[in-house]
């Protein structure tokens, strides 16, 4: 999954190194000074469930890494709409997924529902619209799928095992590496090893690495 940009800091960003277990409410708190550190935090600690929930709803890579990117910039932009006392910035940040998700949903019926109309008007049939439209979309999207379960079977069990639950199932590192009983460090290092070598893997097979996230 692609960052955001702003996850990421650089030797001239604001900020101060961020203790890994920091607590999110103070995070928030120095987010809201422009603390990007603080925020790249945040990120990497709550982006695999927000990824994995968004994905569930809206069922492709790209409007997933959308949903992320607004629920992240939501958070660097209007901090202060978290309220700590209302719960734990998990649950914001899962219901705020949610929620547009679902927004994308809608509008993509809603963009469906015009064309439909258009071609209607157009004097086109529904079965002519099917015909022209969905063989090549399927076909399309049963060779990504095809390509990604290729792909993820030759990746080894210890690298495939924490990839999925951190994007299928939306658990955090912590989570996974309770679950696994494995060390948080080690969890993380599998992670972004299984990611590098699943893009190869693409690459090898004739996969679309931009779709990878």
């Amino acid at each position: 999954m692609r960052s955001i940009g702003l996850s990421s800091s650089s030797p001239g960003d604001p900020g101060v190194e961020c203790p890994p277990d920091a607590d999110d409410a103070a995070l928030v708190g120095a987010v809201a000074e422009g603390d990007r550190n603080a925020f790249a935090a945040l990120y990497d600690r709550h982006v695999p469930r927000v990824y994995g929930m968004a994905l569930r709803i809206v069922r492709r890579e790209a409007e997933a890494e959308a949903v992320v990117s607004d629920v992240f910039l939501s958070l660097w932009g209007q901090p202060q709409r978290f309220d700590p006392s209302r719960g734990p910035l998990r649950t914001y940040l899962i219901v705020l997924a949610r929620s547009r998700a679902l927004d994308r949903l809608r509008a993509g019926a809603t963009r469906a529902d015009h064309t439909e109309a258009a071609a209607t008007d157009s004097g086109q049939s529904h079965a002519d619209r099917e015909k022209a439209t969905r063989p090549d979309q399927q076909a399309m999207q049963l060779e990504r799928s095809a390509l990604v379960r290729a792909a993820v079977e030759q990746l080894d069990t210890k690298q495939r095992t924490p990839l999925e639950l951190a994007y299928f199932e939306g658990l955090t590192h912590a989570e996974i590496a309770d679950r696994l009983d494995e060390p948080l460090g080690t969890i993380k290092t599998r992670i972004r090893t299984a990611m590098s070598a699943l893009r190869g893997v693409l690459r090898t097979l004739g996969g679309d690495r931009d779709g990878m996230p």
